[in-house]
């Protein structure tokens, strides 16, 4: 039996909470370092990948994929997938250094993950995922999405099927098509339009998890290529560059400073434009952004 797009890369992280899973207490408050200055006071990294926040966002007893900071950067979302649930935890900067861990309890749904606030600050996207009580049928994957109000954030609302929403500075929004394995977009306009592809040059494999550029100027996103890192098993992290016809180049895969045998998903760049950051391995990584911007192409 097929199983669904989504279900393959929840079955992937799946297998890993269960490989390395282990039950964890809650941690004290108290015992909670003390987090100051930008990225929850941590060291930036060069053009090599490391960790992000060893210990306090990627942690070896859990699953960690996925992750937003707000435009201001005092805010920060990430996922966590425990033994038999998937939640989004939240951090704020205030008073001059940042809080502890705590869940965003916007959502009822067995898994609910992928974060993402839009660049105004005013909306979070995210994922719910309900595998049902039938194993037959196929689990639901919807976005979902919140407002800001003066108090935390609204009563939540499903939009469409699909997963990893990202916007854009005019509002379109961009998402993985489960059924079609592909990425695709909706312009905003008074409302969201129609769903419509997104066409990357010569592009021949399934692709999922986008990240749009502010401008639209280039789109970061996982491939299944079977001539990849990890030979189509897995997701590759993959680069394309808007063209002047205002399609997308060729993809560009970001090579093996990124890639390889394990699952590259949830590519997000700072607000600032600074650093990427994406999972594997059930940790969330970051590194230099320039990592992208130097495979851009000479016009």
């Amino acid at each position: 039996m097929r199983a669904t797009f989504y279900l393959i890369i929840i079955l992937q992280i799946i297998s890993l909470v269960s490989a390395c899973y282990t039950p964890n207490k809650q941690s004290d408050p108290d015992d909670f370092p003390v987090l100051k200055g930008p990225y929850l006071g941590q060291k930036p990294p060069g053009i090599t990948p490391e960790v992000f926040a060893p210990g306090i966002v990627s942690t070896k007893e859990y699953v960690e994929f996925g992750c937003t900071f707000s435009p201001d950067r005092k805010e920060f979302y990430f996922s966590r997938t425990l033994q038999d649930s998937g939640v989004i935890y939240m951090m704020k900067y205030d008073n001059g250094q940042w809080s502890t861990p705590v869940k965003a309890n916007f959502s009822d749904a067995q898994y609910y993950s992928e974060p993402h606030i839009n660049r105004i600050g005013d909306q979070l996207f995210y994922t719910e995922f309900d595998p049902g009580t039938d194993k037959s049928q196929q689990p639901k994957v919807t976005i979902s999405t919140v407002l800001r109000q003066k108090d935390g954030w609204s009563t939540s609302k499903n939009l469409w099927d699909g997963m990893y929403a990202i916007t854009a500075d005019n509002g379109n929004i961009y998402y993985t098509d489960n059924t079609k394995r592909a990425i695709v977009k909706r312009r905003s306009k008074n409302g969201y339009a129609q769903q419509e592809p997104v066409l990357i040059e010569k592009l021949s494999f399934p692709t999922s998890h986008p990240f749009i550029a502010p401008d639209e100027s280039y789109i970061i996103f996982g491939g299944f290529n079977p001539d990849g890192q990890s030979e189509g098993k897995w997701a590759d992290l993959y680069v394309s560059f808007q063209k002047k016809d205002g399609g997308f180049g060729e993809a560009m895969n970001l090579g093996d400073k990124i890639n390889n045998q394990y699952s590259d998903i949830c590519p997000m760049i700072s607000p600032d434009g600074k650093y990427l950051f994406y999972s594997n391995k059930g940790d969330i990584y970051w590194v230099d952004a320039n990592i992208i911007f130097d495979l851009k192409p000479d016009e």
